[in-house]
């Protein structure tokens, strides 16, 4: 599967003229960074000190969910480029509630000895609860019966994810999940879609008059799907960009992979366009597992108010391939003003879905000169 997978991609990237990679050096007075995270002190918003910051919360519905046990995690020696640590994506997340099918959100209303005690319509649930009141520590039912379930307080069976001490209290939220199969239905919890599939990671301080007419910003991240990751049975999104035309909505730009089309990319485009185009029209591109991939989207504006001359880029290649023309291209449409952007994204869950992705290398940048990129990493260490 993955020889064939490579097969496509080189001949999706055949015609390209080849170039060996190297950083661009960019004049101090063309450019500025904006974002910039390659996770060297194994922490979000490290270095350097960002104009643009990820908005990290341990909220369940806003914000990048991020820390131990959680949606995404910083973690050493596991895959990475330049330095031992890399942005960890857990498809299971938040102590593996996101892909429970559905459930039930209770209170607790009885502690006696080590057991609480909840009300309990629609079961039968599972055997394990979440307390979402205390950072979804789980803890192991002992009963349930007769629309009542009581579960042991003595000792939590998953610590809860952001670090705090373990704790049950009259009155915690409590989610009892259904059982897959028999009462649960993939996808059919509101709640869990807010907690889990809208975990985009948008970032703080994005202002409209970052990007003026004429000016372009770029967003650069690596990929990495390792062989064994059960990945989303939809797709699986790597970020959104949203731009505001005057006395319009906004509109978002979403780069993402399908799955159902064994991982190709598909781009819902500034100017209206739904799917990617390879770079001869007969070739989609195919992400491959057990590789480093490059990611760059360019958006340059146009030129004044109303012009149509506005253009959006996609590069992307395996590692230390060549990146020299673009995968995608849209010229000739109006892009707006810049209103919001994030970096990975969310997926549509299945209780199937298991594993990990990786993010490395994160850079975002505006210039003056439209024909600059960010480029890839100087042949960026890989050591496993």
């Amino acid at each position: 599967m993955i020889t064939d997978v490579l097969k496509v991609l080189r001949r999706a990237f055949s015609i390209m003229i080849m170039a060996p990679l190297a950083i661009q050096i960019i004049p101090a007075s063309s450019a500025e960074v904006l974002f910039e995270e390659n996770f060297s002190t194994k922490v979000v918003n490290s270095s350097p000190n960002p104009v643009w910051s990820w908005n990290v919360t341990s909220d369940v519905q806003n914000g990048m969910m991020v820390g131990k046990g959680d949606i995404y995690q910083v973690v050493e020696g596991e895959q990475f480029l330049s330095y031992r640590n890399s942005l960890q994506m857990d498809f299971n997340g938040r102590n593996g509630f996101c892909n429970v099918c559905g459930g039930d959100d209770v209170t607790v209303a009885s502690i006696s000895g080590s057991t609480a005690c909840v009300n309990a319509p629609n079961g039968p649930h599972e055997t394990i609860v979440y307390n979402k009141s205390n950072q979804f520590s789980t803890w192991k039912v002992t009963n349930e019966s007769n629309g009542n379930l009581c579960f042991d307080i003595s000792a939590p069976h998953q610590e809860p994810i952001h670090g705090i001490d373990p704790s049950v209290s009259v009155g915690d939220e409590i989610y009892l999940p259904k059982v897959c199969g028999v009462n649960g239905t993939i996808g059919g919890s509101t709640n869990r879609r807010s907690d889990c599939n809208k975990a985009i990671n948008y970032l703080d301080n994005v202002d409209r008059s970052t990007v003026g007419y004429g000016e372009s910003i770029a967003r650069r991240f690596y990929l990495y799907i390792p062989n064994e990751t059960q990945l989303p049975n939809t797709t699986m999104k790597l970020g959104y960009s949203y731009w505001q035309s005057p006395g319009q909505n906004a509109r978002a730009v979403t780069l993402k992979l399908s799955v159902q089309r064994d991982l190709t990319l598909e781009l819902t485009m500034p100017n209206g366009d739904k799917y990617a185009k390879s770079m001869n029209d007969s070739d989609a591109f195919f992400m491959p597992k057990d590789t480093w991939v490059y990611f760059e989207e360019v958006f340059t504006r146009e030129s004044s108010s109303g012009a149509n001359d506005a253009r959006y880029q996609l590069f992307v290649s395996e590692i230390d391939k060549d990146v020299s023309r673009p995968v995608v291209e849209a010229n000739n449409f109006t892009l707006g003003e810049l209103v919001r952007m994030s970096i990975a994204g969310n997926w549509q869950h299945s209780n199937e879905v298991k594993g990990y992705a990786y993010f490395d290398n994160i850079k975002i940048e505006t210039f003056t000169d439209p024909e600059m990129t960010i480029g890839p990493v100087n042949r960026p260490v890989i050591e496993n």
